[in-house]
């Protein structure tokens, strides 16, 4: 289903903006202006929801050009985080509390399963503004490649986005020079859409006028495109809405469709013949990526590494895509759950420290040809991401390959494997 489609709310009719008139009501554009997105509308609407509709679904239909600055999607992520990790600890501590009074405290929800919940949301966050802004045919603009000599100068002059004294402004400048570096690439024809509301480092004061040091900065480029301040992405569809939603008008624009996803059962094929195919091999392995070679194996004491088994569990998530569309074909990043049993020697020493937990699982097989030593196995949940190459339209599979193998929970962290001696406890009696 197209994005436009899924996305409801501002747009009167897929790929169009609601207007109210506006203050330039009656304007043109001759081609889809570029809209520069600030972090200010990702703080305001972090579900990337309602507020983002319009835009989102203008931008699937070819209407105007989503950009946002590689520095604008980090402070995102981390604001994201920010709020989930404050949520956790509010919840953790809650969940204490309940279990002290409780009658049954066994019952309550396990404080590891609200720690998955919260690492699952902050991952997710990242994919779905990834994946979002794909589907409306933007891009993240990338650091620009300022001199750094550059950036300390115009703060020590105190112009903007850097404040009077200097101390505040690094990130602002960094998306302007991002902002400065799109601009160069585009000429006097084209509408650069900067919505922030950050007035204060971008704007002259008590305006929403772009700054004078900034249109200094555009002045210098060889053919400057127009460039506006918009306050908000609402305003932005009050305002120019009935420009862009003209743009939808030629018989030539036809409407821009999201990607179809890999076909399910052919990747679900795909994975489980790769899955059965690493079954037997060693770790470490030519065959097995890097990470899953250094996944806590010499912390846990296991020697002598095969995998015996690999179940999947659930049906893959789509993740990030990694490559632009060319002729119908992306690649895409892709997460499939797993239970993997993985065999191999430990010492009986290794063996009898062993912390039990509901995470993992040790068995002994056999006593190992070694004295001393015993052969077993450790089944433990991952998290098996792929990189699929596929075809946006039918969702047939070109490649496949195994990328990273990552566990869910880090036991070695939250559950020592071993029990450990206290660190005051140097092992010297009085």
């Amino acid at each position: 289903m197209p994005i436009a489609a899924r996305l409801t709310g501002y747009a009167a009719e897929p790929g169009t903006f609601a207007t109210e008139g506006g203050d330039n009501a009656g304007m043109e554009f001759t081609r889809p202006p570029y809209v520069v997105v600030d972090t200010t509308e990702f703080r305001a609407d972090l579900t990337l929801g309602t507020r983002w509709t319009a835009t989102l679904s203008a931008g699937s239909y070819g209407l105007l050009k989503l950009a946002i600055p590689v520095i604008v999607r980090l402070e995102a992520i981390r604001h994201h985080d920010q709020l989930v990790s404050e949520g956790e600890r509010g919840a953790l501590k809650g969940l204490n509390i309940v279990r002290r009074y409780a009658e049954e405290p066994d019952d309550i929800i396990d404080a590891r399963e609200i720690t998955q919940i919260c690492e699952a949301t902050r991952r997710g966050f990242q994919y779905k503004l990834e994946y979002y802004i794909e589907q409306a045919g933007g891009r993240f603009l990338p650091v620009p490649a300022i001199d750094h000599g550059a950036l300390v100068t115009r703060a020590m002059q105190g112009r903007k986005p850097f404040t009077s004294n200097g101390k505040e402004g690094y990130r602002d400048a960094l998306i302007w020079y991002s902002i400065l570096d799109l601009c160069g690439s585009l000429d006097a024809d084209d509408h650069v859409l900067f919505v922030t509301g950050n007035s204060r480092d971008f704007c002259d004061s008590g305006s929403n006028a772009l700054a004078e040091p900034l249109r200094q900065d555009l002045a210098k480029l060889a053919a400057p495109p127009t460039l506006t301040v918009v306050p908000s992405l609402r305003d932005l569809h009050e305002a120019y809405g009935e420009a862009i939603n003209a743009l939808a008008t030629p018989s030539n624009r036809p409407p821009r469709h999201p990607p179809a996803p890999p076909h399910p059962d052919l990747l679900a094929d795909r994975i489980g013949k790769i899955c059965d195919g690493l079954v037997g091999s060693a770790i470490p392995s030519a065959d097995i990526p890097t990470p899953f070679d250094q996944a806590g194996l010499p912390a846990i004491g296991l020697d002598d590494v095969l995998v015996r088994d690999i179940e999947e569990i659930d049906e893959p998530g789509p993740g990030a895509p990694i490559t632009p569309i060319v002729d119908d074909m992306l690649t895409r990043e892709m997460a499939q759950s797993a239970s993997v049993a993985l065999e191999g020697v430990m010492t009986e020493s290794d063996f009898a420290r062993y912390v039990p937990n509901d995470i993992d699982e040790l068995q002994v097989l056999e006593a190992a040809a070694t004295p001393g030593q015993l052969r077993v196995r450790l089944t433990r949940p991952a998290l098996l991401f792929f990189q699929v190459t596929y075809d946006v339209r039918s969702g047939s599979i070109d490649r496949i390959h195994l990328a990273l193998v990552e566990y869910v929970v880090d036991v070695l962290a939250e559950h020592p494997f071993f029990d450990l001696p206290d660190a005051a406890d140097d092992g010297v009696s009085d």
